[in-house]
């Protein structure tokens, strides 16, 4: 499983354009009746795609079939931890097609054929996604990297720490592109 997982995520990951492409009304029934599992990750994807879907969490949790044992049921996401990415829905759509009662072909639960039908509609869109050019990369613009710097460094200086070589005047000023995800060491 991890042998097509990892490829899946890796490639959710370097396409993060891809999640404001796919179907809304798909991407709902998918979240709309719960999360796949108990798993961490699984259950903070699912709680950052209803966020991004602007779902009530406390609806979806009083419905899910796994509140019992899951200790984030009705859990809402800070601000900063709910920014919904294209790898979020993929690790769902992987929970869904590699799920033991899929494989096995067991009875599944009631209304589970409706969430199938959204994660094969929702897969064959990323496939044909997958075949497009990406969108260019949103970059930051330097000066906001510069004055990154700067705040960092005036927080050093605040805390009456030398700074390093790392952060000298000329480094400060260079033009830095920024791509999402990145960040800035302040060692």
């Amino acid at each position: 499983m991890n042998q097509s997982k990892d490829p899946c995520l890796s490639f959710a990951r370097d396409r993060y354009d891809l999640l404001k492409s796919l179907s809304v009304d798909d991407i709902q029934k998918v979240v709309e009746s719960g999360c796949p599992n108990l798993f961490r990750k699984a259950v903070n994807s699912a709680k950052r795609l209803r966020a991004y879907l602007r779902m009530d969490e406390g609806e979806v949790c009083g419905a899910c079939n796994l509140r019992g044992s899951c200790d984030r049921a009705y859990v809402i996401l800070k601000d900063n931890e709910a920014n919904a990415r294209t790898v979020d829905i993929v690790r769902i759509l992987l929970s869904y097609a590699l799920d033991p009662l899929v494989i096995s072909g067991e009875e599944k639960p009631p209304g589970r054929e409706v969430v199938e039908a959204a994660v094969r509609k929702l897969l064959s869109e990323l496939i044909e996604l997958s075949q497009k050019t990406p969108d260019p990369p949103v970059m930051k613009p330097a000066t906001e990297a510069v004055h990154q710097k700067k705040r960092e460094r005036i927080f050093n200086d605040d805390k009456k720490r030398p700074l390093s070589d790392s952060f000298s005047d000329e480094k400060l000023s260079q033009d830095v592109e920024m791509k999402r995800g990145d960040w800035i060491c302040p060692k």
